[in-house]
């Protein structure tokens, strides 16, 4: 069972991996070019609108003060993730893995995407709540975002 699941997963590294470019499904503040391009300095080399199905948009990174939480990805059978899916550079998706707090706040999974463009399945990488004390387990105890953050 071991030796399967880690061959899946080096298919679909390979798969969100494709020569000098990194596939990542960004969500949520990621998808305003005033944070992803201006204040991250991140130009992605494509960008295609995109959908994950079996995935949703949740509120369940706590935060404090004012954002009383954070966007995640998070597996659901029964709903889709809509988001952008963008081409970056290594060096590009470092930069968006240490300014997400990878592997503190967030880890990285592998999704499947559909790009509603053209309808092409692609892997790529995006990003849910790291498990632990700032995860809200429960949908419903997930709180709502900030005015501002949305």
């Amino acid at each position: 069972m071991r030796a399967c699941l880690c061959l899946l997963l080096a298919a679909t590294v390979r798969g969100a991996l494709l020569g000098d470019r990194i596939s990542y499904l960004a969500y949520g503040s990621n998808l305003h070019p005033a944070v992803f391009e201006r204040r991250r300095g991140i130009k992605p080399l494509a960008m295609s609108p995109a959908v994950a199905p079996g995935w949703r948009l949740a509120f369940d990174l706590r935060g404090g003060g004012a954002e009383p939480s954070f966007a995640s990805a998070r597996p659901d059978a029964r709903r889709e993730l809509y988001g952008a899916l963008y081409d970056l550079t290594p060096s590009d998706w470092a930069r968006v893995c240490a300014s997400e707090g990878v592997p503190f706040g967030y880890v990285v999974c592998p999704v499947r995407c559909r790009k509603l463009d053209d309808d092409e399945v692609e892997w790529a990488f995006t990003l849910a709540a790291a498990p632990g004390p700032m995860r809200i387990a429960n949908e419903a105890d997930e709180p709502t975002p900030s005015e501002r953050y949305l």
